[in-house]
């Protein structure tokens, strides 16, 4: 599995010790030419990565580990030749678990924030879709450091700068939602018009990076905040009709251990909410919502961000069956819906009981609105080789990060003409 690590080959050196930071190994084949492994090949067992987990609950079918991030240093005007290792025994034509391993995979920065797709680089492997396949990159580089991930990389440290800049604004308060496993604070970032009473709002929740390779989701967080700040009449609109909560991270121990999709324990945390013994992470931001409705605020609506869409480029969003609410709950779920896919044209709606999972407990456990949201990735048409061998190279690209962030800002739109629906009817 992923780990810290400092590699110093022939003339480069890489490095995963850093916040974020991960990868399980890497073989000089020769002077600037290196094989890399996002997970070790026993980790892989049937199909799936097989995290070992430290209490023996771990479900093997939580543990893709594709993601990946790290540091090069010695590469200035040098012609570079990365190998990544992956394996795809779960792909089907239903199932392309090799998002994972998006298309633009790698992407390089130059700085840590500014993120580019790597153009020159070819599928290595097997025909079968159980084969290991090689993404091999080669690519000359301008400066002595890079950073190298599988996706844009969403990091505490990155939100620990946003929530400093974004703290100085009078619409936002930067809190504390809970603890984690091994003792970090999980942020908790609300915004609103502190000069209209909270019993005259309501209240929406988002939580975030549950699953941490899901990176889009922090992306989105930040456009929906740097619009929630923002001068635009919309923003002062919603504002003054919501107060915004959000967690943008709430696996903060595996973000900064540069995992996959599941937390050190081996467990997955959108399966905890309802379990009577969570970990640590969620059953401390469970105190957090639940003081928070034993102050008689309310939890209005509840959203969990994913960070894929599905493998035509779409939105995509589990929502709870409408029996599990009331009558006039059941219309207004359905306002809130409508009014996302306006701003989401893409959007897929999926029912699902969503039974232990996030947005399930918050309609079980506090009456809200619930669903999830998965998207912010893809573009372009997903590609019909039954091999794959066209998935890197059809041109298939992840949004630019400007388009992500303006997605969050649609959403926030989203449920100003959500609250705009209700009043209609008043």
């Amino acid at each position: 599995m992923a780990s810290k690590f400092v590699f110093q080959g022939t003339r480069l050196r890489l490095s995963t010790d850093f916040d974020g930071g991960g990868l399980a190994k890497v073989v000089e084949a020769e002077p600037d030419v290196l094989d890399c492994w996002p997970y070790l090949e026993d980790e892989y067992r049937d199909g799936f990565i097989s995290l070992r987990s430290l209490d023996g609950a771990g479900d093997r079918r939580d543990g893709a580990n594709y993601s990946f991030l790290f540091r090069l240093d010695g590469c200035r005007d040098r012609k570079i030749t990365l190998r990544i290792h992956v394996l795809h025994e779960r792909c089907k034509a239903d199932d392309v678990s090799v998002v994972y391993a998006n298309p633009d995979f790698p992407v390089i920065s130059y700085d840590g924030d500014s993120w580019a797709r790597t153009p020159q680089k070819h599928l290595l492997g097997g025909d079968g879709l159980a084969d290991e396949k090689i993404i091999e990159v080669e690519h000359t580089f301008s400066q002595d450091t890079v950073w190298i991930s599988y996706q844009y990389p969403y990091t505490n440290d990155r939100l620990r700068r946003v929530a400093q800049r974004i703290g100085s604004s009078p619409f936002c308060r930067v809190e504390v939602a809970g603890r984690s496993t091994e003792g970090r604070d999980i942020p908790l970032i609300s915004l609103t018009d502190p000069a209209v009473p909270l019993r005259a709002k309501q209240v929406a929740w988002f939580t975030g990076l549950q699953h941490c390779a899901e990176l889009g989701a922090g992306w989105g967080f930040e456009g929906m905040a740097e619009f929630l700040i923002s001068d635009a009449p919309l923003a002062a609109e919603a504002r003054r009709k919501f107060e915004f909560k959000f967690i943008p991270i709430v696996n903060v121990d595996a973000v900064a251990e540069g995992r996959g999709r599941i937390h050190r324990s081996g467990r997955n945390l959108n399966r905890e909410w309802e379990r009577p013994d969570p970990v640590c992470d969620i059953g401390t931001i469970r105190q957090t919502l639940d003081a928070w409705r034993a102050q008689g605020h309310p939890v209005s609506t509840f959203v969990d961000l994913h960070g894929f869409s599905t493998v035509d480029g779409k939105w995509f969003a589990p929502v709870l069956p409408l029996e599990n609410f009331s009558a006039d709950q059941a219309r207004r779920y359905e306002q809130l819906l409508a009014a996302i896919k306006r701003q989401l044209p893409g959007m897929q709606y999926d029912p699902f009981p969503s039974v232990g999972l996030a947005a399930g407990a918050a309609v079980r456990t506090y009456g809200a609105l619930g669903l999830s949201i998965d998207g912010w990735i893809y573009k372009g048409p997903a590609p019909t080789a039954p091999d794959l061998s066209s998935y890197y190279t059809s041109g298939r690209q992840v949004l630019p990060l400007a388009e992500i962030q303006a997605a969050g800002a649609r959403i926030v739109q989203a449920w100003v003409d959500f609250a705009g629906s209700q009043e209609r009817e008043l």
